[in-house]
């Protein structure tokens, strides 16, 4: 699973070769059962920092080439997340 988008009441499950699932499970609940390497990003995506390639401005940059927001309050920490990630 590259990231998880919430939709409704529902989840998206995007996997690296471009297919998606949908899931009933609740976002928060769904996210609570991933590993560390899973960041809530903004209130509807959270990110796998192992398909993370960088970020720009509020976004991350997905190795499938797709830009997920990253949240204007908490940019800055989650981009350092993200470089200590990196540093791992």
């Amino acid at each position: 699973v590259t990231y998880i988008e919430a939709q409704n009441k529902c989840s998206v499950l995007y996997f690296k070769d471009g297919k998606s699932i949908t899931s009933g499970i609740k976002f928060s609940d769904l996210l609570s059962k991933c590993s560390i390497n899973f960041q809530q990003c903004s209130r509807s995506y959270a990110v796998n920092f192992d398909y993370v390639l960088g970020f720009k401005w509020h976004k991350y940059i997905m190795a499938g080439g797709e830009q997920i927001p990253i949240s204007r309050s908490n940019y800055k920490t989650l981009t350092e997340k993200y470089k200590k990630y990196l540093e791992i």
